[in-house]
């Protein structure tokens, strides 16, 4: 159990003494920022989406106040700028990150912005290895850094989207192919509907998050996470079949 949460902190999670739901959101936050944060005051803990199955019956009805944005299956990460290097909140050596925040220190994406990019590593190869590569190996072209959030306390996704549509401008003017920001998906479609769309790109789940949902610890307001199954498995092929107004998904893994 000490090496499972000594990870989960390396990775910038915070311990609190209570449940999440007991605490204002002004008291969270402050308990969040006087945390033993691997870097205090840069990165906030990550956050967590809340199973799809586990959410009321209301809130599984959710469509036009929300953007979809698919799941990957990779290592997650955050970046920031500070004192003019690039900085990520992992404590252990890696030779990968040292090379990727020096490639990001020269494309100068944070230099007049303040930004803090949250997101996944993945495989163009979808061999799964990731987290052994960043930890133990060099750098790879292979390997590729998707932004999907921006971690800020003070703004809503709508603003946090903003703010990666506009870094998403600047890779494509500087043709910067490392580093990409992750599609999203508007419409008032329902769940099933988006499930099957995600899975016939490649995705395995999409997470749900509201307009005006908060960067933060997960509550059925903000960011719902809508797998295709509950534990993770690398998926080989499907099948999918369409009986009455239903999707049904065979998964073969």
């Amino acid at each position: 159990l000490s090496n499972f949460v000594e990870k989960l902190t390396a990775k910038g999670y915070v311990m609190i003494d209570k449940n999440p739901e007991d605490y204002s959101r002004k008291a969270l936050i402050r308990k969040i920022s006087n945390s033993t944060n691997p870097i205090k005051g840069v990165f906030l803990p990550p956050y967590i989406s809340k199973p799809y199955y586990k959410c009321s019956s209301n809130i599984k009805a959710l469509g036009l106040n929300s953007i979809r944005r698919p799941i990957y299956n990779g290592f997650r990460c955050q970046f920031a700028y500070k004192n003019k290097k690039v900085i990520t909140p992992f404590k252990w050596e890696s030779k990968f990150l040292d090379t990727f925040c020096e490639k990001l220190n020269e494309i100068g994406l944070f230099e007049n912005n303040k930004y803090v990019i949250d997101g996944e590593f993945v495989s163009e190869s979808d061999n799964g290895n990731e987290e052994a590569i960043i930890k133990n190996g060099d750098y790879t072209n292979d390997v590729k850094f998707i932004i999907y959030d921006i971690q800020d306390a003070n703004k809503t996704f709508k603003l946090r989207y903003l703010d990666m549509m506009k870094i998403k401008a600047f890779l494509e003017h500087n043709n910067i192919d490392f580093i990409s920001v992750s599609e999203f998906f508007t419409g008032s479609e329902s769940v099933n509907v988006s499930l099957v769309k995600m899975h016939q790109i490649g995705y395995y789940g999409f997470v749900l998050l509201k307009n005006d949902g908060m960067y933060g610890l997960s509550d059925e307001r903000n960011m719902i996470v809508f797998p295709f199954i509950k534990k993770m498995y690398r998926i080989h092929d499907k099948e999918i079949h369409k009986k009455g107004s239903r999707y049904y998904i065979n998964l073969i893994t």
